[in-house]
């Protein structure tokens, strides 16, 4: 917070301010976040992002809309003015650091509601606003995936598509596992269960209701986990010899654009 406060004494001197959490009116999981609202989401690529809504849509849960309040109006802050402040470096490294999560990360409530918003004057508010801002931090499981998805695209460029079958379940299993960390499961439960893989994680996210939450494309999972299954199975490898096609990974190339790589 000390990096807002000097951001805030060098960039806008003499401003009154007002906290975030005072300007804005919160919104129940499960009800609308009304077209216009800017809003703080958890992206499924390891991302938060910024973005204005422009329909209305159903409250998950899993993104904090700010949507403006009386007292808000009166100060003429707009969800334009907003996203062009939050987009300054250090109040987007403030978020960035205080967010929890690998692959769905999230910011806590409490840490959005006490960002001290300056009040526009005139010059301040923004001609051209962005409608989406992203925010992305390194982390560490993505150099496995990285790992993984080199020796992927050496293989498809090569058209061994029963290794990228046997490769895309490996990354799929990463996604799953940094995902049930990220919503609360111990990370001991999973290490100690010795039958722990693909069809087990998912069999979790299902149990936890996950899949409901966060709009994972469980139906591609599946798919892949199928797949997967025929590649590596001995049994059914050594009597059907499945040959696989790259269209055999549609299913993954869309869990690639949910997660991101």
């Amino acid at each position: 917070m000390k990096e807002i406060q000097s951001f805030l004494d060098s960039k806008f001197r003499d401003h009154k301010t007002e906290k975030l959490g005072n300007i804005i009116d919160q919104i129940k999981s499960g009800h609308t976040i009304p077209k216009g609202t800017l809003v703080i989401m958890a992206s499924g690529n390891a991302e938060l992002r910024l973005k204005i809504l422009d329909k209305d849509t159903p409250n998950k849960g899993f993104s904090t809309p700010l949507l403006i309040n009386e007292t808000g109006k009166t100060l003429e802050i707009t969800p334009n003015y907003l996203i062009w402040y939050l987009s300054h470096e250090p109040i987007k490294e403030y978020l960035i650091q205080h967010a929890a999560g690998a692959t769905l990360m999230r910011v806590p409530r409490d840490i959005i509601y006490n960002i001290k918003v300056p009040i526009p004057r005139y010059q301040d508010i923004p001609k051209n606003s962005s409608e989406e801002v992203v925010i992305q931090q390194n982390i560490s499981f993505k150099s496995l995936i990285n790992e993984f998805y080199e020796d992927y695209k050496l293989n498809h460029n090569n058209k061994r598509f029963k290794t990228c079958i046997i490769l895309a379940g490996a990354m799929c299993e990463v996604y799953l596992y940094q995902v049930l960390l990220d919503q609360g499961v111990e990370k001991k439960i999973l290490d100690n269960d010795r039958s722990l893989g693909l069809d087990k994680m998912l069999t979790y996210l299902k149990i936890l209701k996950i899949d409901k939450d966060t709009d994972i494309p469980l139906n591609h999972f599946e798919e892949i986990k199928k797949n997967r299954n025929k590649a590596i199975h001995a049994g059914l490898s050594v009597k059907d010899n499945p040959v696989f096609h790259a269209e055999d990974l549609v299913a993954f190339n869309q869990i690639i654009k949910f997660f991101g790589i």
